[in-house]
């Protein structure tokens, strides 16, 4: 199962490797990050919005995340996660969209765009978790691919001269 292609080979090698034996998480984090593009094409492409295709693709894939058996079993750890995530996105609309945003929040709003990292960090260290039994060895692993998640949002959402996209 495969991540999106803008997931850098460095970090899909290194979350291929903790959850190797768990096409469950892969395939939930797959769906998981198509939804994050979804919610974010909705918010920046106004023909989108009136688009009864692409809004009940959205619809869908929302379905698909959250009636997962990996997201089910795990709704209790996962729910305040996803609830974090949807506001941080949402202070980021705000920041980007608005042009009276003063500076401090242009500059947050732009660290806050890694939505699916940051469950990519959560699922990984779960999963580790529940496979080792050792709490210590989940922290490590999420340790492990914390920054390259940083460096690969921060990637995708600036040019080479380090410019917001």
């Amino acid at each position: 199962m495969e991540l999106p292609p803008e997931v850098s080979k460095e970090l899909m090698a290194l979350v291929h490797k903790h959850l190797a034996n768990r096409p469950d998480a892969l395939n939930f984090l797959r769906i998981y990050c198509d939804y994050c593009h979804k919610i974010d094409d909705l918010v920046d492409v106004p023909e989108y919005r009136t688009d009864n295709e692409f809004l009940g693709d959205v619809l869908n894939t929302a379905l698909e995340v959250f009636s997962s058996d990996f997201y089910a079993t795990r709704r209790v750890k996962l729910y305040s996660l996803v609830k974090e995530i949807q506001n941080s996105y949402l202070d980021s609309v705000i920041a980007e969209t608005n042009v009276n945003s003063p500076k401090w929040l242009k500059d947050t709003g732009d660290v806050l765009r890694c939505s699916a990292h940051a469950m990519t960090m959560a699922v990984v260290e779960l999963v580790v978790t529940e496979e080792t039994g050792d709490y210590a060895a989940g922290y490590k692993a999420k340790r492990e691919i914390s920054l390259l998640c940083r460096q690969n949002s921060y990637e995708q959402h600036h040019d080479s001269k380090g410019n917001p996209v």
